[in-house]
């Protein structure tokens, strides 16, 4: 027969368990929300189509600074959607493995 402490030392422990799936649960959506690979090759599409059709307004202030800066950080998000995606890649083998 148990004791009330070691029933209550035993609800502390699910409690606790309980706890870090929510917290886990909670992780995983704010993931799902931030975004995936797609969204990230979304943006660098846009960026560059936007390069391709701004040429011809180039006098503008707002679209030379704009053209700047998809110039200047293109090759970074470029490297760095690869990253993610080979990350990716190896995530979904591992846990094929696993499960």
């Amino acid at each position: 027969m148990t004791t009330l402490a070691d029933e209550l030392e035993l609800l502390k422990q699910q409690q606790e368990e309980l706890e870090k799936r929510i917290q886990d649960e909670k992780e995983q959506k704010r993931l799902e929300q931030i975004g995936q690979l797609s969204n990230l090759k979304k943006l660098l599409d846009d960026s560059n189509k936007y390069i391709k059709t701004s040429g011809h307004r180039t006098q503008q202030i707002d679209v030379r600074n704009r053209r700047m800066i998809i110039f200047s950080t293109k090759q970074q998000f470029e490297t760095f959607y690869e990253i993610l995606k080979k990350q990716d890649e190896r995530i979904k083998e591992l846990e094929k493995k696993l499960g």
